[in-house]
């Protein structure tokens, strides 16, 4: 599947507040800390580290109110 058909879901979603991360030569796997059934992916570990900063960022802003993780994730994620 490409990121393409997650657009159209993420473009229908009525929530005022949602958030996107397209990561270039990702895959599903890299969510979840396995490859499972599909080949090594050289990106991995960049995509992880991407995955955490972005998790991190969204907990901060939301649970501590924190207004610099906020705006790491205005900068870098698709409203």
């Amino acid at each position: 599947y490409s990121y393409n058909q997650r657009l159209v879901v993420h473009s229908y979603t009525s929530t005022p507040e949602k958030y996107l991360l397209i990561k270039e030569g990702g895959d599903h796997m890299v969510y979840n800390g396995t490859r499972g059934g599909l080949e090594d992916n050289p990106l991995r570990e960049q995509h992880e580290e991407i995955v955490k900063h972005a998790a991190l960022a969204f907990w901060d802003a939301k649970l501590k109110n924190a207004g610099n993780a906020q705006n790491w994730i205005t900068e870098h994620l698709i409203s």
